[in-house]
């Protein structure tokens, strides 16, 4: 009788403890995250500090075509100098060449709190009009109109929407479902990166009028 007694005390304290020791390995995980996207933001600040602008989305073949993720390119400010020698960079992401480097990205591209799924990146740019992201150049932080601290430059996404880290493929806007593919990364929400280099938490509550205007670089809600 004793000895079950015990037992029955010790799975009650186990049954209590599990959720607060989930919940702190999730906070840890959750602070790993931002500090990835703070990572993040400080290569691309350096990035900028380089070339007076942000890197493009991707690198562009003559024809148009984008071969190589924004991801790729700020490589050597992530103290990745010697993996970035190793792509091609005249080549697409999936060429027989560089996609044998997809499984060695980088843990900075990795969101801990998603299932581990190797060379899929959890870290995508907001691109299309009137995004940090448009077209085939990057933005110079002049061209914020909203001011760098109310404007994102990336988010990151659901553990179902990641991408192939070297792949040209990031996140856009669509009016119709603004937090399409966001808000599982953490329970409640998902981390931003803002053009300053700051990381907030977006709640899944978020007005989308607000959210809209985070995205645009004027602060413009009609993001189409």
């Amino acid at each position: 009788g004793q000895g079950q007694t015990q037992i029955a005390v010790i799975g009650v304290l186990v049954a209590l403890l599990l959720p607060a020791v989930q919940a702190a390995r999730e906070a840890a995980r959750r602070s790993q995250s931002v500090n990835n996207l703070k990572q993040i933001g400080l290569a691309m600040h350096n990035y900028h500090d380089v070339y007076k602008t942000f890197p493009p989305r991707a690198n562009f073949d003559k024809s148009g075509k984008p071969l190589l993720s924004w991801r790729v390119h700020v490589l050597p400010y992530i103290e990745q100098q010697a993996l970035y020698r190793e792509f091609h960079l005249d080549e697409p992401w999936d060429s027989a060449h560089n996609k044998k480097l997809i499984p060695r990205m980088p843990a900075l591209y990795q969101n801990p709190s998603a299932p581990l799924r190797p060379g899929m990146a959890h870290y995508l740019a907001v691109s299309g009009k009137g995004l940090m992201f448009e077209g085939s150049k990057g933005r110079a932080l002049a061209e914020i109109a909203n001011g760098a601290s109310n404007t994102i430059m990336a988010l990151e996404v659901d553990p179902a929407r990641a991408v192939p880290w070297t792949k040209p493929d990031d996140w856009q806007f669509n009016a119709a479902k603004p937090l399409a593919g966001l808000g599982k990364a953490h329970p409640g929400g998902f981390n931003a990166l803002f053009a300053d280099g700051s990381v907030r938490f977006i709640s899944v509550t978020v007005d989308a009028k607000v959210f809209r205007a985070m995205l645009t670089i004027t602060g413009d809600d009609a993001t189409q």
